[in-house]
């Protein structure tokens, strides 16, 4: 009787496309981030994920945006009705190329920036504030008060 060396079975097979799948979507990303920019340099119609950070405490949501090289009246900010805060705008290429004058090198990026972050679903959209200094573009973004619940127990009735 002859024995397969790896069990390629549908369960196995479904079980590690699950994994290729995650590990194609990471390289996606990382191409995206950093390869694609680079394919495209020149263009304005590239793309830019700007980087984030975001906390949450019991009375607020702290988004960090890092946009650097841009000004605060480059910047839209929007929440949606159904709770995601967008973050977009365009960083436009500021330098004048001269006809003499080239560049040797150059890893800016210029282009329309884009970033979409889901939000808690008790925050209070009418008091949100944003701040922008030096690159860094902070937005707080308060809850709802609200009394807290303690979990219940539902009982369930046999029949």
């Amino acid at each position: 009787m002859q024995q397969h060396i790896a069990p390629y079975t549908k369960k196995y097979l479904k079980a590690r496309s699950k994994e290729v799948n995650s590990i194609q979507n990471e390289i996606n990303r990382i191409f995206d981030k950093h390869i694609a920019p680079i394919e495209n340099f020149g263009q304005i119609d590239t793309l830019l994920e700007p980087d984030i950070e975001i906390s949450e405490t019991a009375k607020k949501v702290q988004v960090t945006a890092e946009l650097p090289g841009m000004n605060a009246n480059d910047i839209n900010l929007h929440i949606s009705k159904d709770g995601y805060l967008t973050i977009s705008g365009e960083k436009t290429n500021t330098h004048e190329q001269q006809d003499d004058e080239g560049f040797y090198f150059s890893e800016r990026s210029y282009g329309f920036i884009n970033r979409t972050i889901e939000l808690p679903s008790d925050i209070d959209e009418e008091n949100v504030s944003a701040s922008f200094e030096k690159g860094l573009l902070k937005i707080t973004i308060p809850k709802l008060k609200s009394e807290k619940q303690n979990p219940k127990k539902i009982q369930i009735k046999e029949k």
